[in-house]
């Protein structure tokens, strides 16, 4: 009987325990907010600390994104965003873009930067690759605002670009 009891206890903890830990995290996403306002673009963007600290390890294994706020976390977190987001004209040359900082808030990292757009530019490719390398079911959230018409689209592994048109 106890012995009984013991298997049933450990099972249900079991299922309990594996159901808990899937529903603390079950899917990956991240946000970018762009927003054109005169020539420039305002962009913010929004990932899971966890999830960025699991993709940033191979570059600093002992990266803690909470309790380590130095200047070689901001150029890691500067040289990451770069390499896996793009704002590039359909004409013209690359936007370039202009780390403003980070900051955390709660389990989230918000990075914010900025670029200056040409006024000949209409049509943009954005491109987001941000924790695809880590997490293949990472899901990028881009929302585009200019004057006020807001275009929002999902970026993922199999489809990490998208070409927009800006009026």
């Amino acid at each position: 009987m106890i012995r009984r009891v013991l298997i049933i206890f450990v099972f249900q903890v079991t299922i309990l325990t594996n159901g808990y830990e899937k529903s603390l995290h079950p899917f990956y996403f991240g946000w970018v907010d762009i927003v054109k306002k005169d020539n420039l673009f305002n962009i913010r963007a929004k990932f899971y600390v966890n999830d960025l600290e699991a993709c940033l390890r191979s570059k600093k294994p002992s990266i803690d994104l909470l309790n380590d706020d130095s200047l070689e976390i901001s150029e890691i977190l500067d040289e990451y965003f770069k390499a896996n987001f793009n704002i590039n004209p359909v004409i013209g040359s690359n936007l370039k873009l202009k780390f403003s900082g980070y900051y955390l808030s709660e389990d989230m990292c918000h990075l914010i930067y900025s670029t200056e757009i040409p006024d000949q530019v209409h049509t943009l490719t954005i491109r987001c690759t941000m924790l695809f390398d880590g997490i293949p079911s990472q899901v990028n959230i881009i929302r585009l605002t200019v004057n006020k018409n807001t275009q929002t689209f999902f970026l993922k592994g199999s489809e990490p670009l998208k070409q927009v048109n800006l009026f």
